[in-house]
């Protein structure tokens, strides 16, 4: 199954750190103009060499901005092999650049009979000299790895990918091959994962359950001039950035589950250059294994005649599994909550155990998140694995549309948010859009990708996306959570404006998607269209001017204070802030 159109996460979320009008002046000190050659090493340049039977040398990339003039720089250079140094390998002192040339190579230079099999040398390389970049990479960490392999051989089945990035399962045929000279080590491939002619390559060694991804290029354009790569996260701080402390951090967040066959990588996503995502968890199912997994699934809600409202949860188990156990419980809980909760299962002996599939009707009393879990066995009556699901239950009976009414159904919606970023360029709709009965000038689009406009499954429920127009010259889009998980907004200090009180423009790089906070604590986002575009037309034909607008006109202009930022992760949600735990925060890492 090819991957088309957005790339989704688990859910995101954003708070808008103030309005037009209360912004603070913030001193800038513009950085100093680079000079000289700008030497450094590229952040997508191989880091990980394989040799080949007799191989005798590795070439290294190294890059410099312009090309005018030759140019050079010194290198220092350390080899070790588990943790000694190593004299085998022959590094030159100098790397060159010829007039017109931008790239050039260290040529490394060794004795392939001195060369241990299945061992890993590491070379530090550093740069010097006056002509480094300010800003680029001057350290470049390599590993240099003999291990012959089988052949490539279909595996009889399809691996499932599980993952949060990019929002899905997919199924995959899937390539197998086996070290020559240790069994324990294992490298499955999968062509074309993401685009054409840019395959995944996993490293499992089965013995201690290890796995690795090393970076490849996924072939997903980020913009014009560069694509998205992945890794899995230990390799990312190891060898594409130098980070031990967040390398630590990762050290087993990839391994292998050899009883069900499931890969879990804790995948980095980055654009070279630029940056990355949080890690997300990815898993792959190999083929050949039990299938002991327990699907769940939010079917609605069912209110009974006493007024207590049930939520129905349909089930499915896998092929293998005999019977499982089941439960729903309030909250969103963590990971080692859930682990707690299973085993809590597990160990009573009073468990009441299911064998079909079936739709299960749990009372719920309060609109919150609610975390559901299985447990599934096997035929021996043996625990086998857990699944969990976590959906947040909204009230019912609500009239939502009270305290709104309905401007348009036919608004033209340009998804901006997106576009540059996840998507190549904006994709456009017909929207639904309503007004604040009580403050004339907030907007608010409902559910506008409820019509799987990318071809994306999407939540039940009622999500909209908060437009404050209450001063047409300075138009922000609040927090809004989109019904597919990602949270959008404004860029805080940014702002849009109303024209003709039917077009809703903004400035180039506006609008984006939450993406986390940065060490220093200030928002990451997401905002990749560069160009200044309209988010939403409410009279996109040119038609006679919708109801109502006219007298928003009137009384927008006598408002003279906007609605209050938010606190926390808040939201507008049906006239009051409800807080919300979109998304489970990782680490603290910069764009």
């Amino acid at each position: 199954m090819k991957l088309y159109n957005i790339l989704t996460a688990s859910a995101l979320s954003f708070i808008l750190a103030g309005v037009a009008g209360c912004t603070k002046e913030v001193d800038y000190d513009p950085a100093a103009v680079p000079t000289g050659a700008q030497i450094f090493f590229a952040s997508n340049a191989t880091t990980s060499f394989d040799l080949a039977e007799g191989q005798n040398s590795v070439k290294v990339d190294v890059s410099r901005l312009g090309k005018t003039g030759a140019a050079s720089a010194n290198i220092k250079a350390t080899a070790s092999v588990g943790g000694q140094a190593t004299d085998i390998f022959t590094i030159p002192t100098t790397v060159s650049f010829s007039d017109g040339e931008d790239t050039a190579l260290i040529n490394i230079t060794f004795d392939f009979d001195n060369i241990a099999a299945e061992t890993t040398y590491s070379i530090s390389l550093e740069l010097e000299g006056e002509g480094l970049s300010n800003y680029g990479k001057t350290i470049q960490n390599i590993s240099i790895l003999y291990a012959p392999w089988s052949s490539w051989t279909k595996m009889d089945g399809d691996t499932y990918w599980t993952n949060a990035f990019f929002g899905g399962t997919f199924d995959y045929p899937i390539l197998e091959r086996k070290s020559l000279l240790n069994p324990s080590q294992v490298q499955y491939n999968i062509p074309d994962l993401i685009e054409e002619d840019h395959d995944i390559v996993i490293s499992v060694n089965t013995s201690s359950k290890k796995v690795s991804v090393a970076p490849f290029d996924t072939g997903y354009a980020y913009d014009e001039t560069a694509n998205i790569w992945m890794c899995d996260a230990y390799t990312y701080y190891t060898e594409v950035v130098n980070n031990p402390d967040n390398a630590a951090l990762y050290k087993d967040a990839s391994y292998f589950d050899p009883e069900t066959g499931v890969i879990t990588v804790m995948m980095r996503y980055y654009v070279p250059g630029v940056g990355g995502w949080t890690p997300e968890v990815n898993t792959f199912q190999l083929p050949g294994y039990p299938d002991y997994n327990i699907s769940m699934a939010n079917a609605g809600t069912f209110i009974s005649e006493a007024g207590q409202e049930y939520s129905i949860l349909s089930v499915v188990k896998g092929t293998d599994v005999a019977s499982y156990a089941i439960e729903l419980k309030q909250g969103y809980l963590e990971d080692e909550e859930i682990e707690a909760e299973v085993n809590a299962i597990i160990a009573n002996s009073e468990t009441v155990l299911y064998t079909d599939n079936r739709d299960f009707q749990f009372p719920v009393y309060e609109e919150d998140y609610y975390t559901c879990i299985a447990v599934s066995y096997d035929a021996a009556g043996e625990a086998k694995g857990h699944s969990a699901y976590i959906f947040y239950n909204e009230i019912n009976g609500v009239d939502w549309n009270e305290g709104w009414t309905t401007v348009t159904k036919t608004a033209e919606f340009n998804d901006i948010f997106f576009a540059g970023a996840l998507v190549t360029s904006p994709g456009t709709w017909e929207v639904e859009v309503q007004q604040s009965d009580d403050l004339p000038g907030y907007y608010r689009i409902v559910k506008p990708y409820a019509d799987n406009v990318y071809e994306e499954e999407v939540e039940r429920g009622h999500y909209y996306v908060y437009i404050n127009a209450t001063n047409p010259d300075a138009v922000v889009v609040d927090p809004s959570l989109t019904s597919f998980g990602y949270t959008v907004l404004s860029v805080p200090g940014t702002s849009g404006k109303l024209v003709d009180g039917t077009k809703f423009e903004f400035p180039a790089s506006s609008l984006g998607v939450f993406m986390g906070y940065n060490q220093d604590g200030s928002l990451k986002v997401l905002a990749g269209w560069k160009e200044a575009a309209t988010l939403l037309d409410l009279d996109p034909q040119e038609n006679a001017e919708p109801q109502g607008l006219k007298a928003h006109k009137a009384k927008a202009k006598k408002l003279t204070n906007a609605p209050k930022a938010y606190k926390g992760l808040l939201m507008p949600y049906n006239g009051k802030k409800v807080e919300k735990k979109f998304y489970k925060l990782g680490e603290s890492s910069r764009w």
